[in-house]
């Protein structure tokens, strides 16, 4: 059986996937390098000297094309991700691309991996690759998923014997008296019709307070993690722009998805509902004395613009907010020439104010950090780390990133020699320069 599910996954990698997987990675390589470059630039440049011995230095379209078997293919799509593939496959495509990689080794050097199980597992992750760039392919591939699904063994039914049930201890407490039900349950006054929220009435501000109201509809709203992440990359779209532009929303009927769109709602249409207009007064002083924008009176910025500390009788509801580089070039654009000595000499006059410009802030221009990550959950630690310190870093303009992980395992029983050229291969394919064993 293991010699037919050999055969089977190597039709699927090699007649089936390959042809339009390798079509797929040399459309955007050469998008994204030029026709004639992607080859040298996209493949050769970024490839280690073993992982390019047998690639030719040069071709045509079709030679080229042909030398991209599935584990390349699937290499060049983990080592471009960010700059070209993330922008043209779902997110989950890294993980199954990842998975397609450990696929085709598994292929190409244990032929007694595959069992029926591990079969349609490979099948079914080959058509999630190919859904977002060949259709016909993915029709292809879940086919013989499913003949392979449909040729499994009926199971076999394992009868339990049946359980008498526990007798009462008398003890147990009915859930009335483990629980208080909202006021509104216990006094009859909560309508059925409101559990289906009307999100036209959150925009209009109508309907019942825990809809309209942000304070009473997050202290009745349980915040997950997932919903959590969703506010942030919102809020970073809606901002920097840095966020996801699209969130797909695949939770079940009752999981949330209703309550996600409400919860936009209360956030981004808060500010209308502050309950005194000096906390908003207050936020545009800030942000005028920190510099991160200027104040004008005028949309035309023809009127003198406000820089620095400034009172809260200075800012009006007719006030404009300015960005900071604009206010900078508009203070360039309104200086006059220095005046010119009798002598012919350049020469400034200290004390007049349209020679004086804003003082800058001095910026930080590095930053670094070092932390231990939790081992049980290293995954999730080392995510936090990216997600909620440098993605924040990563976004500025001619930013230089490096990012380095320190590795240091003892084994007291020593590391087998197999065990040994499995993680120096692996330590190759993912690009680490400075490995070492030692006794």
């Amino acid at each position: 059986m293991n010699e037919k599910n050999h055969s089977e996954i190597g039709k699927a990698l090699n007649h089936v996937l390959r042809p339009m997987l390798a079509a797929f990675v040399q459309k955007n390589l050469a998008q994204h390098f030029g026709a004639n470059n992607w080859w040298q630039r996209g493949v050769l440049d970024v490839l280690y000297p073993e992982q390019k011995r047998f690639l030719p230095a040069s071709g045509t379209y079709e030679e080229l094309t042909e030398r991209l078997d599935v584990g390349l293919s699937a290499l060049l799509i983990d080592i471009h991700w960010r700059d070209i593939f993330s922008l043209k496959m779902p997110r989950n495509a890294f993980n199954w691309v990842k998975e397609l990689k450990s696929i085709r080794n598994a292929w190409a050097h244990d032929s007694e991996s595959f069992d029926d199980a591990t079969t349609i597992r490979a099948l079914d992750t080959m058509a999630l690759v190919c859904e977002s760039f060949d259709a016909e392919t993915t029709e292809q591939l879940r086919t013989m998923w499913s003949s392979k699904l449909n040729r499994q063994p009926e199971p076999v039914e394992v009868v339990k014997p049946v359980q008498e049930p526990l007798p009462l201890t008398g003890n147990l407490k009915s859930w009335r008296d483990v629980i208080e039900p909202h006021p509104d349950v216990a006094h009859g006054r909560y309508k059925q019709a409101e559990f289906a929220a009307d999100l036209a009435q959150v925009v209009r501000g109508e309907g019942s307070s825990e809809y309209v109201n942000p304070v009473e509809f997050f202290s009745r709203t349980y915040l997950t993690t997932g919903l959590k992440n969703l506010l942030v990359e919102t809020l970073r779209r809606l901002t920097s722009g840095n966020g996801e532009p699209v969130i797909q929303l695949k939770t079940s009927f009752g999981g949330g998805k209703i309550n996600q769109l409400l919860e936009y709602f209360t956030t981004y249409y808060y500010m209308p509902r502050l309950t005194d207009k000096s906390v908003l007064l207050e936020t545009v002083r800030k942000g005028v004395a920190e510099r991160t924008f200027a104040l004008s009176d005028d949309e035309d910025l023809t009127h003198e613009l406000k820089f620095g500390d400034i009172s809260l009788r200075e800012i009006s509801t007719e006030s404009f907010l300015v960005k900071s580089s604009v206010a900078q070039e508009q203070l360039k654009i309104k200086s006059p020439d220095p005046p010119k000595k009798e002598n012919g000499d350049a020469g400034t006059d200290p004390s007049s104010p349209s020679t004086l410009s804003p003082p800058q802030p001095l910026l930080p221009k590095h930053f670094s950090m070092d932390v231990e990550l939790d081992k049980t959950r290293l995954n999730k630690s080392f995510n936090a780390c990216i997600d909620e310190v440098a993605s924040y870093l990563m976004h500025l303009p001619n930013v230089s990133v490096s990012i380095r992980l320190a590795i240091d395992i003892s084994a007291s029983e020593g590391i087998p020699e197999d065990l040994k050229e499995v993680i120096s291969e692996n330590c190759h394919t993912l690009k680490v320069r400075n490995f070492y064993f030692e006794n």
